[in-house]
């Protein structure tokens, strides 16, 4: 077990990255050509089109190959693309996307080049068509609403988290812990509801947390995938609010060697952030590729617009490897990143006594304020996670292409407590817990050929987990457990023009067994406890082509998921959330059906996609606050319990975007859930708010060297949430708060914590543009968040009680490419 080794001194999965850093950083493995001057170099422009049409494509991708060369790009949304750090050499450039014929061409570059592509529709490419679709065709053949966010895109938001980062998308929200830690929200469910793919591997944490962050870092990912809706078939148990796939660039599998340095700086928090990444091939073996990978954050304490928010600073330092080899029999991929953060949680949020508590929650600002500090005081985080991934594509003949996957991945949590209560102990020496996390799964897929427009996959996938506690300071909050999920499905697509259906079914199973710890901790189990579930979901859906720009979409999808170790057990004070929850060892697995209808339309000058979804749970699992807050020596906290009902989540998200002119394109992207539980006839708690996103974006001539210059404003609307929980006020005070409060005041503080923040209003600005630095691209970006410094709360902020949300913050992102060609 890794476990044993990691606080005895070292893991297993730290030696193996510290012995790749080391192998491939010794000058023997460094080419003499690194040294050499730099050739001249050239850029390749373009846009990629429909032949039939003149639409743009979106996620075609060129390749440039010769003269020891092996780079390429991705099309944006307007089809355009843009391959920079070509050698004066012939070249070989191939455009490609699913469900077109390829293009190849051969030119030699002599100076800046730019090369169109119209392509010419083919009926069924043999490549795969998954739920998250890999191109804007088979963006088209997917039932669900699904949003992409290109490299282009994410190059605007690098450096901020993966949840602040998908926040520009329809549908997607964010619940934030603080200016450090937020997580995607879709539809209205995050956490255990969504499932997040990294480099193909599911990724597996301490995700039960509202606190608990994705850990990934912010400047690996090429292309962000979002599938809206229930997923199960294809990802198996907890997919019920959908599937976000990251998945970092495409290696080279030529000689010569190419990276990227990025750059960022915030004002806000003071965040610096700075990410390299080198890549290439080996000239003794065709078709092998690698890439290592570093990335650094660090930043002090965030400010609102009047007061600084004491410890929030945060570091954090990320590494990955990755490894391929591609030939004619198919691929192998090697991959392996590691994560680590240590972060503040902000100290206004853990308070004393219960009038402390409500005086906090009535307060216009915290009650504990300081200068800016880049230090980390308590309460305070320290996560570490690695995966390791290997993927294999074989090609099987004229049958198909069979895949297998594995993974590994360790995830450590220690949660520091503020204050030191009853532990015999000062704050700092022991966590409050102290949680280690294994996850080992692997999984064998079958695709079969086009055969008569029919397309198909079946596959079986398997997962074990291991959770250790290593007795923190005070009692923790999740036992020990153990669990195991296998599932086996099928899914299978009939493409005929003008009609698209497909259908799929899963069959899962999963056992958790808990270890007791506690007999004093209510849910705890007394003795080994075994607990085990079991679901057949399916889904089925449907694309029309309306006309050559429209597309009607149709889906019905069931998914589950089994109830997670802290819903079933959690007994005691959350110090990231400042809150004491309370599991309940009877609940049973949630089921749910949802339905999506989906338009999508594309012209030349206007692209839409507009999706009306529902999603009925049952056995929906959700905390809701007590009457009563928690007392003890270590503070005052409010008490969450989990509690299960029939839930059904209704709405709308939509995007338009539009080419109004030349140099201007228009957005706007709408937001809008409601949740109820069916079962109280009530609004359901921790809704997002409706809301709406306004932009225009424009594209400026060159000027004075600089290339593709723009300019961007857009404006975020946020209505207050009103569809909240009846207030039911307490009728009789607890024998613990008797002498403490009255009932008046109690009966306040539930009302403070079950209302809502005013709505707001802000507006964020962005300029950019390219460079020339020694003939290498030299992106810039400068952006202001936040432009007029606007005070408010929002309602998915954990800290909405405590503290404003940050004020104003001046960003600047840098970008150089550069490559080296081997010497021939």
């Amino acid at each position: 077990m890794l476990t044993s080794g990691l606080r005895g001194g070292g893991s297993i999965f730290g030696l193996l990255i510290f012995s790749l850093v080391v192998f491939t950083g010794t000058p023997a493995t460094v080419p003499p050509y690194l040294f050499a001057q730099s050739p001249p170099r050239f850029r390749m422009i373009g846009r990629v089109t429909d032949k039939a049409t003149g639409e743009a494509i979106t996620g075609a991708s060129v390749a440039v190959t010769g003269a020891g060369l092996n780079t390429g790009a991705v099309t944006d949304q307007d089809g355009r693309y843009a391959v920079s750090n070509l050698p004066a050499e012939q070249v070989e450039v191939r455009c490609r996307s699913v469900g077109y014929r390829d293009v190849k061409n051969s030119l030699v570059l002599i100076a800046d080049t730019v090369q169109n592509f119209s392509l010419s529709v083919e009926a069924v490419k043999a490549d795969e068509i998954s739920v998250t679709a890999q191109s804007e065709s088979s963006l088209r053949q997917s039932p669900q609403s699904v949003s992409v966010m290109t490299e282009k895109d994410l190059d605007l938001h690098r450096g901020q988290t993966l949840g602040e980062t998908m926040a520009q998308l329809p549908g997607i929200t964010v619940l934030q812990t603080g200016p450090s830690v937020s997580k995607p929200v879709i539809r209205g469910l995050h956490s255990q509801r969504v499932v997040i793919l990294n480099a193909g591997v599911r990724q597996e944490g301490q995700q039960w947390g509202a606190e608990h962050a994705p850990e990934l870092d912010p400047f690996v990912a090429a292309r962000i995938e979002v599938v809206k809706g229930a997923s199960s078939v294809e990802y198996g148990a907890d997919a019920i609010g959908g599937v976000i796939r990251i998945e970092p660039r495409e290696l080279p599998h030529a000689a010569g060697l190419d990276g990227r340095v990025s750059m960022n700086v915030f004002s806000n928090n003071r965040q610096g952030a700075l990410s390299v990444f080198v890549e290439g091939g080996l000239p003794w073996l065709d078709g092998f590729g690698w890439r290592v990978q570093g990335s650094v954050r660090k930043a002090g304490d965030a400010a609102s617009p009047d007061y600084g928010l004491l410890n929030t600073a945060f570091s954090e330092l990320d590494g990955s490897i990755s490894l391929g080899y591609q030939k004619a029999w198919g691929d192998l991929m090697l991959y392996l990143s590691y994560f680590s953060t240590e972060l503040g949680i902000f100290k206004g949020s853990h308070v004393k006594t219960v009038n402390d508590l409500i005086a906090a929650f009535e307060s216009e600002s915290p009650f504990i304020q300081g200068d800016f500090s880049y230090s980390i005081g308590f309460p305070k985080q320290v996560i570490q996670h690695t995966l390791f991934s290997l993927r294999s594509r074989v090609h099987l003949g004229d049958a198909g292409d069979l895949i297998i996957e594995g993974g590994a991945q360790q995830n450590s949590r220690q949660e520091f407590d503020a204050y030191k209560g009853f532990q015999s102990v000062q704050p700092g020496e022991r966590p409050a817990f102290d949680l280690i996390l294994e996850s080992y799964s692997g999984s064998v897929k079958f695709q079969h050929r086009p055969w008569h427009g029919f397309l198909g996959t079946a596959g079986v996938s398997v997962m074990q987990q291991q959770n250790a506690n290593f007795g923190g300071a005070a009692p923790t909050l999740i036992p020990n457990f153990s669990s195991t999920t296998t599932g086996l499905y099928f899914k299978e697509e009939w493409i005929q023009s003008p009609l698209t259906l497909n259908i799929g079914a899963r069959f899962d199973y999963r056992s958790l067994g808990a270890e007791p710890y506690a007999s004093f901790l209510f849910p705890y189990p007394t003795a080994s406890e075994q607990k085990n579930f079991q679901a057949i979901t399916g889904a089925a859906g449907a694309i029309a082509a309306l006309s050559a720009s429209w597309t009607l979409s149709a889906s019905a999808a069931s998914a589950w998921r089994a109830p997670s170790v802290n819903e079933l057990y959690s007994y005691g004070v959350h110090h990231g959330t400042a809150q004491f929850e309370i599991g309940n060892r009877n609940l049973a697995a949630e089921r749910s059906l949802g339905l999506d209808l989906t338009l999508r339309g594309k012209n030349e000058k206007v692209q839409t996609e507009i999706s009306l979804f529902t999603n009925s749970i049952n056995g929906f699992i959700y905390l809701f606050p007590r009457e009563t807050p928690f007392v003890s020596t270590r503070g005052t906290f409010p008490v969450f319990e989990y509690r299960q009902t029939d839930a059904r989540l209704t709405g709308l998200d939509g995007s338009v975007e539009v080419e109004a002119l030349a140099w201007l394109r228009l957005t706007a992207g709408l937001s809008l859930v409601r949740g109820v539980n069916l079962s109280e006839q009530d609004a359901l708690i921790g809704m997002p708010a409706d809301r709406l996103r306004l932009g225009a974006h424009f594209h400026l001539p060159a000027f004075a060297g600089v290339h593709d210059p723009f300019a961007e404003v857009n404006s975020t609307l946020v209505r207050v949430q009103d569809q909240l929980p009846r207030i039911i006020t307490p009728a009789a005070l607890p024998p613990n708060l008797e002498g403490v409060v009255n009932l008046d005041e109690l009966g306040r503080f539930y009302s403070l914590l079950l209302g809502s923040p005013a709505g707001y209003g802000i507006v964020d600005v962005s300029v950019g543009g390219e460079l020339n630095l020694f003939s290498l691209p030299l992106q810039l970006t400068l952006s202001v968040q936040n432009l007029f410094d606007q005070r408010y709360r929002d309602y998915l902020s954990r800290f909405r009680f405590f503290a404003n949300d940050p004020g104003r913050s001046v960003a600047l992102r840098v970008q150089l490419p550069f490559g080296i060609a081997p010497p021939h």
